[in-house]
């Protein structure tokens, strides 16, 4: 969770103005820098979820994804290539910077008149076939500690609940994804796992 000054607080007590700016490169160098000038009003949304349904529950690691749409009637947005870029996302609350998070985006987008940015923040990276790099017995930090490692993603929950419990073995199962098992590790820690603003990996309570 991040904190609000009091004058952010306020600002948005009262309905006012939050304005926007992204940032970023593609793979191959080249700069992203938006405002909200850019991006179709009413198109930009952050979508989190702390629930994959509609009830309270434990083990949740939902993957967050970043959308807007750009006007490219000019087809100046075309020649990005778009697919991978790494998007920094700062919104402006009265004035103070707060910054909102880091999104890749995971597919090219549709080179329209109006064209549509999905990103994904780094849970996605966990999105692949559970090959861990440590032999079992391992406790649950071992375990989460390598599966970001393998997935390349910071861990910034390094102690919680249940850190020290050795699973025997690991999972067995061909269709197992590192997610699923991000996912149990916050299930036996009773918390749920998420990505912060700055791209690490809580592990927290509601």
């Amino acid at each position: 969770m991040q904190n609000l000054s009091s004058n952010q607080k306020q600002h948005l007590f009262e309905g006012g103005h939050v304005g926007v700016t992204i940032t970023g490169e593609t793979l191959d160098g080249a700069p992203i820098a938006l405002t909200e000038d850019d991006i179709i009003e009413g198109s930009f949304s952050i979508e989190r979820n702390w629930v994959s349904g509609s009830t309270i529950e434990i083990g949740c690691a939902e993957t967050s994804e970043l959308i807007f749409e750009l006007d490219n009637t000019d087809g100046r947005w075309s020649n990005l290539r778009w697919e991978g870029a790494r998007l920094t996302v700062v919104l402006d609350i009265a004035g103070e910077p707060l910054q909102a998070g880091i999104f890749t985006v995971d597919e090219p987008p549709r080179k329209l008149t109006t064209m549509q940015i999905r990103a994904l923040d780094d849970m996605a990276r966990f999105n692949r076939p559970y090959e861990p790099g440590i032999p079992y017995p391992a406790t649950l930090r071992q375990i989460l500690i390598d599966a970001c490692a393998q997935c390349n993603v910071t861990l910034k929950t390094y102690t919680f609940t249940n850190h020290d419990y050795v699973v025997s073995r690991r999972p067995d199962g061909d269709d197992i994804t590192f997610h699923h098992v991000v996912a149990w590790v916050a299930e036996l820690a009773g918390c749920n796992a998420w990505i912060d603003e700055l791209a690490r990996l809580n592990l927290t309570w509601y």
